[in-house]
């Protein structure tokens, strides 16, 4: 230990950074296993969760989606008295949030509709001063946070809350409070009402994803075929399967408006174990470096009769010592991480240690485990070398030290080259995200949900928007474009002619608003109020028997209701209706305005859509647009958001991945540069009598710095060679997440190249020139 009391005296800087690198490295390596652990139990706290499965079909779907997951809730009748289905149960696939209040508060509330049974069935734990004991849920109840939240200390059962639904509020209240579910869960905590007894009886309402519980996961195969017999009996290509719970909310089939992005679980497992041998790689070569600078030392004193195991042993409790330390340090690095907001939004879910007993063992042991054979290796490698070697000089320009060191170097190198690619392919994919062609211009549109006493003045709301000097068109709709990856779908006829398609209801200014170009035919005006449609092109190449100036429903069969008399008045270009996880030019999509004899589908266009004109502040239109709608007395608050901006939230998954890659890049490098510096200085030392005699000889400094950049030249093309074929593979698996995608530029290799060797060529510069600017006559008199 006087020698590491020592050798941190003398080479402070060197061994501090040589610590930190090590606690991120292992700091990094706990968080990323935090992140798949996450997703790897999701859905895990469920009861019965390896015998529980969503039903979907391969019957009633549309483009881009090859099964269908929701049915009407009468499918339950034929299904739940099937052999092997042990318990069969529903949710609702269409609610996400739920505006409610209480005493004048608002509070934004998950919300989700379940079938009756679902204490039973998804193990829902009601708190002890409820019914505890009861099975059928309740109409309305709240998660424990959720009550503590809005309500506080008091008791909630019974209370009141009022909730915002279709543009009406209405009181409900709370007659249970449930046990709190992991964030990794379907079940989300907030507000649960029992709905599916609504829509019993019917078969039109298709809004269900419906839940079956088996006796034996064995049995799925023969309860697959089983329900295809029970609903498709004369269908020999429409067929059910079953999806593992675990699986279902990493689905591009969602239950809602878009499925959770899942990485894989073996890139974040790999990426968290690169993480940890960087650090300790580094580590090991940091032991390598120094051992030259105590082998006489160590030879001394074998020669005073120490023996090589007192030695060795002596230099693997130096480094179990450096590891704990370096375990202090990360544990540390990973607590303040906690109480950081900007961090905590790198992660999902919690990542405090005493949820993750388990893996902070892993962490433990492992790390020392592994500091361990480090520690055994260096200490051989320094007690091997014969002893007439090292009194005949310093051991630290002999070829062997020299190249088990640059192997190691050169590793980090391959890791740093193929995550920095890695992280390009993901910014580049970002910024196709926010800057390719959607077919409609969201630049400078803002858009906001009417509040419910503002649905019956939308006339006059409109009205008065339009007066504003800021404004260039406004609109009313039912959904915001590109931001979901489920709409509302209709099919409609039989036979031949059966059409399926996504039904976007709009007024006649929508596509004017957005910038929609019309291909064929004309956009829509006041005289189409009594029903009209504009088809997209993929739409109008998939059903060509669709006319323009006709009733869309002239050549279908058995289509009699309102919406089928309504004519295809104009054919507009293709647009992203979805997110880039799939191709929007294969939906076949339809603007559609409803005429008064759909009264009873009620007032959809609940979003107004306000595109601001050009030299206007969109920051001042906003401001103004929610003054103006307060004026119209209304109880509820109204915020306008911007459209290109809700991008981040759809991609929200995606875009914290990214997040985190990125993070993971940038320490790799950082790791990588300490076991350059540290590299750097220890042969700075060991050449210091070479430099000095250059520098007598007639050398510049220039020459100097060149001889020593130069030497990482070779290890660092090297590295790039086995890199770019690693960084290329796995920025290609990531790519295949979506249907739409940047392409992987030449130029990401050449640019990962120089951001890498820059950054380390410029360490080596500035840590040698230290050296090479120093007095030769110095330089020799200490060697």
């Amino acid at each position: 230990m006087k020698y590491l009391l020592y050798f941190f005296r003398r080479y402070k800087l060197a061994s501090l950074l040589n610590l930190l690198g090590l606690s991120i490295a292992i700091a990094l390596f706990y968080l990323f296993q935090t992140q798949t652990e996450y997703n790897r139990n999701y859905n895990t706290s469920l009861k019965d969760y390896q015998r529980t499965y969503r039903v979907e079909t391969s019957s009633f779907t549309s483009q881009p989606y090859d099964w269908n997951i929701v049915f009407p809730i009468e499918i339950v009748s034929y299904w739940q008295n099937l052999p092997h289905i042990e318990q069969i149960s529903s949710l609702c696939a269409l609610t996400e949030q739920v505006e409610t209040e209480y005493k004048g508060m608002s509070y934004q509330l998950s919300y989700l509709d379940l079938g009756s049974n679902a204490i039973g069935f998804w193990g829902i734990r009601m708190q002890s001063d409820a019914n505890s004991a009861q099975t059928d849920l309740p109409e309305y109840i709240l998660s424990e946070k959720t009550a503590r939240r809005i309500f506080g200390a008091e008791n909630p059962i019974g209370k009141t809350l009022f909730i915002t639904e279709e543009n009406r509020k209405r009181p409900v209240t709370i007659q249970g409070i449930y046990q709190d579910f992991p964030d990794n869960s379907s079940i989300k905590n907030g507000l649960i009402r029992r709905r599916e007894h609504f829509h019993l009886g019917n078969w039109s309402n298709w809004n269900y994803a419906i839940f079956v519980r088996l006796d034996d996961p064995k049995n799925k195969i023969s309860v697959e075929k089983a329900l295809t017999e029970s609903f498709f009996q004369s269908s020999k290509k429409d067929s059910f399967r079953l999806l593992p719970v675990q699986q279902a909310n990493f689905s591009k089939l969602t239950q809602a408006n878009g499925s959770r992005y899942r990485p894989s679980g073996h890139m974040m497992s790999i990426i968290s174990i690169l993480a940890l041998f960087v650090g300790l790689f580094n580590f090991t070569n940091f032991s390598l470096a120094q051992a030259p600078l105590r082998m006489r030392s160590m030879i001394t004193r074998k020669v005073m009769g120490a023996s090589t195991a007192s030695l060795r042993r002596e230099m693997v409790l130096e480094n179990i010592f450096l590891t704990a330390v370096a375990l202090a340090g990360a544990a540390f690095l990973i607590l303040i991480f906690q109480k950081s907001p900007e961090c905590m939004n790198l992660v999902s879910g919690d990542i405090s240690f005493q949820n993750h007993g388990q893996l902070t063992g892993i962490t433990l042991l492992t790390t020392l485990g592994i500091g361990i054979l480090s520690a055994l290796f260096s200490a051989w490698y320094a007690t091997s070398i014969p002893s007439a070697l090292v009194l005949k000089g310093s051991f630290g320009q002999s070829p062997r030290g020299k190249k088990l060191r640059w192997i190691i170097l050169t590793g980090q190198f391959v890791v740093a080259f193929a995550m920095t690619l890695y992280a390009l392919v993901m910014t580049g994919q970002t910024h196709y995200i926010f800057n390719a062609d959607y077919g409609f211009n969201k630049d400078k549109v803002l858009y906001a949900q009417i509040p419910d006493a503002a649905i019956n003045k939308k006339d006059y709301l409109k009205q008065e928007i339009t007066r504003l000097p800021f404004v260039k068109s406004s609109s009313f709709a039912a959904d915001i474009l590109g931001n979901a990856d489920r709409y509302m779908y209709w099919g409609r006829g039989s036979g031949n002619h059966r059409i399926s398609f996504q039904a976007l209801c709009v007024d006649a200014d929508f596509l004017k608003t957005m910038d929609i170009k019309i291909a064929k035919g004309r956009d829509f005006n006041p005289q189409d109020s009594k029903g009209a449609y504009i088809l997209n092109q993929t739409m109008s190449r998939k059903f060509p028997w669709l006319s323009l100036n006709q009733p869309i429903n002239k050549n279908i069969k058995d289509w009699n209701t309102p919406e089928g008399h309504y004519p295809v008045v104009g054919i507009c270009e293709n647009y992203k209706l979805t997110s880039m996880r799939y191709d929007s030019h294969t939906i076949p999509a339809a603007f559609v305005i409803m005429g008064p004899d759909m009264a009873e589908w009620g007032d959809r266009n609940k979003k107004i859509f306000v595109r601001i004109a050009q030299g206007y502040d969109k920051l001042e239109a906003k401001k103004q647009l929610e003054q103006l709608i307060k004026q119209l007395d209304t109880e509820e608050s109204c915020e306008f958001r911007f459209l290109d901006e809700d991008l981040q939230i759809t991609y929200e998954e995606e875009f914290l991945f990214i997040a985190q890659v990125r993070f993971f890049a940038f320490i790799c490098i950082f790791i990588t540069l300490i076991g350059v510096f540290c590299l750097t200085l220890f042969e700075t030392e060991y050449r210091r009598k070479e430099i000095a005699i250059r520098k007598i000889m007639g050398s510049t400094v220039h020459e100097i710095l060149l001889l020593f950049a130069g030497r990482y030249l070779i290890p660092l093309l090297a590295a790039f060679v086995l890199a770019a074929p690693i960084g290329y593979l796995i920025s290609t698996k990531w790519l295949q997440n979506f249907a739409e995608h940047t392409p992987i530029y030449w130029w990401f290799f050449p640019l990962a190249f120089l951001m890498v060797s820059t950054v380390v060529l410029l360490t080596v510069v500035l840590q040698s020139g230290r050296v090479a600017t120093e007095n030769p006559v110095n330089s020799i008199k200490t060697e």
